[in-house]
């Protein structure tokens, strides 16, 4: 078996320079230890294996040149060692001393000094990355992008069109909608008359049109120019002709437009959601938050950093009016899912709060929002209203226009525009008028305490005092007894309040059954007086049938009398 310390073959040899120590990249390339591990366990053992073959015994050095002596075995053997290449480090020369197979051969000095250099963590990691896989997508770097879809205030921000209709694609969302109270169609009842009417008066109503626009001379050129676009193309440049901005007409001066607000495109982060993801549709809009007194909104209980039945983003209040735009294969059908969605929302916060004023009943088979769909070509306008009994309520529409934008252009522009003008002030003065009609928060933090409570008070009180009589004692519990004739002035307020009231409801019982007194006595003079008229009615009766008989009497005797006149 051939000894492992013996070199195989000659290696061809180089001129070792002091130059190349100054070039640790170009002796990294010609110094490859074998088998060398990857891990940072085997570097330390690499590094202990150096150690000890520094510390094995050196051959003797040859002589100088010189000296013409004839050099000794050891020296001639060490001349052939510096006569090799670089290459050869790896193969362990011919010496006294043979290192076992297992060991490593002892490297140039300036290579061991150039690893020193080089931090133990960054040796290899070169290494490392080439023999090893690409590491997988941790779940953190997948999350990330919805981290960052994600606002301060935890609400997620403007999704894609994408991500935003995926919900509604299930074939089941209609169904499912339904099971929770709102439905894509028309109630067996429907709406009212007047809101029948007055969804007619908002088509028929006439509104100036913008003086520049592609619909007056060019629409032929201009709709087969969006065929076939996307909805982005169709949104900015259809859909202000179909849908158009009410703030845009305060900018030009008409003053029936304010107080309204819009969102293109905004998440409902505000609003708390029905079923599926929050609202955001394409155009949305509401009334301004300066619509509504501090006391009003205290009322509502309107906090901007809180999410509410009756608000859509931070200063949309009670939206009542949504759009959604679509093209393509996908049509209509799907732009009407989420804006029935969104004014399901809408409307549930409406009934919320004429629930809390007791005029539940005023909404029943009510329009209060309305939606439009459309694309390039068509377009389709719902009513919704709720049908309220007792604590159940429902959500319905009614398709109240179906239109062919190339032939009737100006339709939707005209009701959109109808809606903010004639439609919201209206709303807007019935939301007034129920959150006036909300008791004031505020008022109701006062109540008084009953007397339990005000004894329980003073019995703590007595017991929190201390037995001392000093001064900081009595001054200790001056507050505590102050409150405590505050409360017995406000519990002896309540009970003349009390007083009066069972008073004033006493006087009312009275005056009820005084009341019914002289109705019952009004009924019995007037049942009197029937049976009178009746009884004069028979006296008269018979006195007409006695006068008639005794004229009768008396024409018989008159011609009785005639007859013995004429024969005597």
């Amino acid at each position: 078996m051939q000894n492992c310390g013996k070199p195989h073959n000659r290696p061809r040899k180089r001129r070792h320079t002091d130059n190349d120590c100054e070039r640790p990249g170009k002796l990294q390339r010609l110094w490859q230890p074998p088998a060398i591990s990857t891990k940072v366990g085997d570097l330390t053992q690499q590094k202990a294996l150096l150690e000890r073959q520094h510390q094995l015994p050196s051959p003797s050095l040859t002589k100088s040149h010189g000296d013409h002596t004839k050099p000794s075995q050891a020296g001639s053997s060490t001349r052939k060692r510096k006569a090799r290449s670089l290459d050869s480090i790896e193969k362990p020369p011919s010496t006294k001393r043979t290192l076992p197979c297992t060991e490593f051969p002892k490297p140039n000095p300036s290579i061991v000094q150039w690893l020193s250099t080089l931090p133990e963590d960054k040796r290899f990691d070169d290494l490392e990355s080439m023999s090893l896989p690409p590491p997988k997508r941790s779940r953190s770097s997948d999350s990330l992008s919805r981290i960052l879809s994600q606002s301060r205030d935890g609400t997620d921000s403007t999704v894609s069109r994408d991500r935003k209709y995926s919900a509604y694609r299930d074939i089941n969302y209609p169904v499912v909608l339904e099971t929770k109270g709102s439905f894509m169609r028309q109630s067996e009842a429907g709406l009212v008359d007047d809101d029948a009417i007055l969804c007619a008066k908002l088509f028929s109503t006439s509104q100036p049109r913008p003086k520049s626009s592609l619909l007056h001379e060019c629409f032929e050129k201009f709709h087969a120019l969006l065929q076939g676009r996307s909805e982005s193309r169709i949104y900015l440049d259809l859909h202000p002709i179909v849908v158009p901005s009410a703030e845009n007409r305060y900018i030009e001066g008409r003053k029936e437009f304010q107080g309204l607000v819009e969102g293109h495109n905004d998440i409902w982060a505000k609003a708390i959601p029905f079923y599926g993801p929050r609202p955001q549709p394409d155009h949305t809009f509401g009334f301004k938050w300066s619509n509504f007194t501090d006391l009003q909104r205290k009322k509502l209980g309107i906090d901007p950093n809180q999410k509410s039945y009756y608000t859509a983003r931070e200063d949309i209040y009670f939206p009542f009016l949504t759009s959604e735009v679509k093209c393509g294969k996908q049509g209509l059908d799907l732009a009407d899912r989420p804006n029935a969605h969104s004014m399901t929302i809408a409307l549930r916060g409406l009934v919320d709060l004429f629930r809390r004023a007791n005029r539940a009943g005023d909404l029943h088979r009510r329009a209060l929002g309305f939606s439009i769909s459309h694309d390039d070509r068509s377009a389709r306008i719902f009513a919704h209203y709720p049908e309220i009994d007792g604590e159940n309520t429902t959500f319905w529409r009614k398709t109240i226009k179906e239109i062919n934008i190339g032939e009737q252009p100006w339709i939707s522009y005209q009701f959109t525009l109808n809606a903010c003008q004639i439609f919201a002030p209206d709303l807007l003065n019935r939301l007034k008028a129920a959150i006036d009609q909300i008791p004031d928060p505020v008022a109701q933090s006062f109540e008084p305490v009953g007397v339990d409570e005000l004894a329980v008070v003073s019995s703590q009180d007595d017991s929190s005092a201390p037995d001392s009589q000093d001064e900081g004692s009595r001054k200790s519990r001056k507050p505590g007894g102050l409150h405590a004739e505050l409360r017995t002035m406000i519990q002896s307020l309540q009970r003349q309040l009390e007083q009066h009231r069972r008073d004033a409801e006493q006087q009312r019982r009275d005056a009820d059954q005084q009341r019914r007194e002289s109705e019952q006595h009004s009924k019995d003079l007037l049942t009197q007086l029937g049976r009178q008229r009746e009884d004069s009615e028979r006296q008269r009766e018979d006195s007409e049938r006695q006068r008639n008989e005794l004229m009768q009497i008396l024409k018989q005797q008159s011609e009785q009398i005639r007859e013995l006149t004429r024969k005597s």
